[in-house]
């Protein structure tokens, strides 16, 4: 196959998986906004939503290994085909007890878990697969299109769904997440997951029959001695916990502090998404991004933190106070994407292929399990202690991550990277 050919398939294979998605992640933003309402209606209870959402990251955070194996050991089409079809499944037969009657909350509760599990799989199978899926050239590109797409459903899913909610009923939530599954899984189905896919070092009956332990471990192995990536994995960990600051101290501020409407809220946290958007859409007009951007992301983040107490600490008009709100909240988006976008670029190219699902894995299993806890430990102390205090001191700790870990993690380890990822002069230079 010549390199033109080569070339259109991977164009080929890169806006197939980007179309999908954008349909996939969109409907299940409109489903989960619909079913969330609608719970809070059925129950009358804030645990019951609260429980669904547990429900919903619990397997996420137990299966993301067993995940991770299965990505390095089977056909990666077949795994993600496969979680489309539970996926569609569980919608459809949901939807079947709703047309029987009243459902228990327990069903959506199993309904949230595997449509986790079916979403889980999928992401880490497709991480793990983007550097088969296209050129070395685009894998900028489709690391940057990649986010867009999570960032374009995050907007647009809970607009759609609140104009839904007031004119339709929970079936119809279920139908287009049905419908969005369908076209998602006939798309996934038509990729060639093998088209840029290299020979590693495994020999393949060996570790066809490696058991899921010993592979898991043999995974983890190769992470620790990767300085680079284990360093990564470290603050992917940190910045999931200490989001939860701004996850759990937005609403806090802006509700409580700032008594602004639910209205107010809902744009405010809008423009995170679309921070991590634009930024990410710009970033997709590069060939690749340099390492050293992440510690200017981290520093930004622990910068902007603090900017959310001035409205609570200045005698500010309203609309003043929103604006600062607003504007903070989309540069958070955007520093998010110059810490996400280096990483995800640096663990495509670092991570050999027989690999690539475990350390995902290993990755969103981390991260994952540190959310929750951080919302636990964010949402005790912003009872006792005062929000300025809480958001200021977990700014100057993340910039206090980059300012320690930033020049001893990337400088030495920065050897290790190919020229065109590590160059300072072509790490921003402008695809053709």
């Amino acid at each position: 196959m010549t390199q033109d050919e080569l070339s259109k398939y991977s164009n080929r294979n890169l806006w197939t998986f980007i179309i999908s998605k954008i349909i996939a992640t969109f409907g299940s933003s409109v489903y989960s906004f619909g079913i969330s309402l609608y719970l809070l209606q059925l129950t009358g209870s804030s645990l019951n939503f609260s429980l669904n959402l547990f429900f919903g990251i619990l397997p996420t955070i137990i299966l993301s290994p067993f995940a991770g194996y299965l990505a390095d050991r089977i056909s990666r089409k077949k795994l993600v085909v496969s979680s489309q079809l539970l996926a569609i499944a569980t919608v459809c037969l949901l939807f079947l007890l709703l047309q029987e009657g009243s459902v228990a909350a327990g069903y959506f509760y199993l309904s949230s878990s595997l449509l986790s599990i079916s979403s889980m799989f999928i992401s880490i199978t497709i991480n793990a697969s983007i550097g088969n899926l296209v050129e070395a050239a685009s894998i900028q590109k489709a690391v940057s299109y990649n986010q867009s797409a999570s960032s374009l459903s995050a907007i647009g899913g809970p607009v759609i769904g609140g104009m839904l909610y007031s004119f339709f009923s929970i079936q119809v939530f279920l139908i287009i997440l049905i419908v969005a599954s369908i076209v998602a899984l006939f798309m996934d189905a038509s990729l060639n997951f093998t088209l840029f896919k290299k020979q590693d070092g495994m020999a393949g009956n060996s570790a066809k029959i490696e058991s899921f332990w010993t592979s898991f471990v043999s995974g983890f192995k190769y992470a620790a001695g990767k300085r680079l990536i284990m360093k990564i994995l470290t603050i992917a960990v940190w910045i999931n916990f200490f989001a939860a600051a701004l996850q759990v101290g937005m609403p806090y501020i802006i509700v409580q502090e700032l008594e602004m409407s639910s209205q107010a809220l809902g744009f405010v946290e809008a423009m995170l998404a679309a921070g991590m958007l634009v930024m990410a859409l710009s970033f997709s007009r590069f060939k690749s991004s340099t390492a050293r951007l992440i510690p200017l992301g981290l520093i930004s983040l622990g910068v902007l933190l603090a900017f959310f107490v001035l409205p609570g600490l200045l005698p500010l008009p309203a609309v003043l106070q929103f604006i600062i709100l607003a504007v903070s909240t989309f540069m958070v988006g955007a520093s998010l994407i110059f810490i996400n976008n280096p990483i995800g670029v640096l663990m495509q190219t670092e991570i050999e292929d027989a690999y690539k699902g475990r350390v995902f894995s290993i990755m969103q299993a981390g991260a994952t399990a540190m959310a929750p806890f951080g919302i636990i430990v964010y949402g005790v102390l912003f009872d006792y202690v005062s929000p300025a205090v809480i958001m200021i001191s977990s700014g100057a700790v993340i910039a206090l991550i980059s300012v320690v870990m930033g020049r001893n993690l990337f400088e030495p380890a920065l050897e290790e990277l190919p020229a065109e990822v590590t160059s300072e002069k072509d790490g921003y230079t402008a695809s053709s």
